[in-house]
């Protein structure tokens, strides 16, 4: 019928921590130019996996004009995340 009967959304916000290192172990390369010493350290790696905070999750909705509640968007998200 070409009527617009709005959208329902659900948003889940998580805080996450992400952690890099570099190993000391690894070569680090040391030059001196002048009076400056310049150091070029070995990659930075990134620890695996991420830490999620799910204790700090943040849940917002928003109903379209003409639907029932968002509730069911944001059980189905919930459950997909822990």
């Amino acid at each position: 019928m070409g009527i617009d009967l709005g959208t329902n959304l659900a948003r889940m916000t998580v805080p996450v921590t992400y952690q890099y290192y570099i190993r000391l172990y690894d070569t680090w390369k040391l030059h001196i130019g002048g009076g400056t010493l310049i150091v070029c350290a070995p990659e930075i790696r990134c620890s695996l996996p991420p830490a999620i905070h799910t204790n700090e999750i943040q849940e917002s909705t928003m109903r379209g004009w003409a639907r029932g509640t968002p509730a069911d968007l944001v059980e189905e998200s919930d459950r997909c995340l822990r």
